[in-house]
């Protein structure tokens, strides 16, 4: 969530000007289980009621991911059940790439919901790996790999293709990192999109940027949709290059389908509906 926000990844409001999260008064409800220093900024895990939060460099920052304490099951970020919706667009999806971990969120939905998929999850910055693996719950399964890389180098390095792959990426607020977003980038994420796959994007930036970094995603994927969340103004981008996505129709069937056979904790008809051209 990194708009000012949301659940989904519920998201806030950073303002500048505050105090390092360490010299922060906290309120009786709020509990820091994690905070440790790295290169990237200060990572923290932070407990409010049954919300578990990962947010960086302040208390109060935005929320990169958040379980339930007492339902690991609940999708708590809008952005995160909305993303689902490349299980319905990829029905025969087996190999899943990440990029950008945070907690986990979506890559151990899919795991818990699909225990057979083959998962690659990739994360530059050490500690929010470690932050994960203690707090949020990531599998510890062969099959569910983290890789502590650079995203854009992990994939110049790669000789697999992926079947889904979800560029999650933020050093902070509003923050997406420029390897992650210019033409080359997607020029190698098409690369590694299987045939008959999907890449996708989340987008929590402003306006202009958001408008650059779509052009350049929309140039490499020939058939793009997009979808608006509610409570935290994300922008998701879904691109295909060797063939159109699915019509609204067809992937509500197909959402059903998926919904009936996953049991999914959440609508996922709420997002097709969202679903739609977003020519930049």
């Amino acid at each position: 969530m990194r708009r000012p926000c949301s659940i989904l990844v519920l998201a806030l409001l950073c303002l500048p000007g505050r105090a390092p999260a360490q010299d922060e008064p906290l309120a009786p409800s709020r509990r820091v289980v994690f905070s440790q220093r790295s290169d990237y900024g200060r990572v923290l895990v932070v407990d409010e009621g049954r919300l578990r939060h990962l947010r960086y460099d302040f208390v109060d920052g935005d929320d990169q991911s958040i379980i339930r304490l007492d339902d690991p099951d609940c999708v708590p970020m809008d952005y995160v059940r909305h993303a689902a919706l490349g299980v319905a667009i990829c029905p025969k999806l087996r190999r899943v790439l990440m990029i950008g971990l945070g907690g986990g969120t979506y890559t151990t939905m899919l795991h818990r919901h699909m225990p057979g998929l083959e998962i690659d999850a990739v994360e530059i910055n050490p500690v929010v790996v470690q932050a994960a693996r203690a707090h949020f719950g990531l599998p510890d399964d062969p099959r569910y790999r983290i890789h502590v890389a650079d995203g854009r180098i992990f994939l110049r390095r790669a000789r697999a293709c992926w079947d889904l792959v979800f560029v999650d990426a933020y050093t902070g607020a509003d923050d997406i990192p420029p390897q992650l977003a210019d033409a080359g980038f997607f020029r190698l994420l098409a690369a590694h999109v299987c045939k008959g796959g999907v890449a996708m994007l989340n987008l929590s930036v402003e306006a202009s940027l958001e408008d650059r970094v779509l052009r350049s995603f929309s140039r490499r994927f020939a058939h793009t949709a997009c979808l608006r969340t509610d409570d935290d103004q994300n922008l998701l981008a879904f691109g295909r290059g060797d063939g159109p996505l699915p019509s609204r129709q067809s992937l509500a069937e197909h959402a059903q389908r998926i919904q009936r056979s996953l049991r999914l904790p959440f609508d996922l008809s709420a997002s097709v509906q969202r679903f739609g051209g977003c020519a930049p």
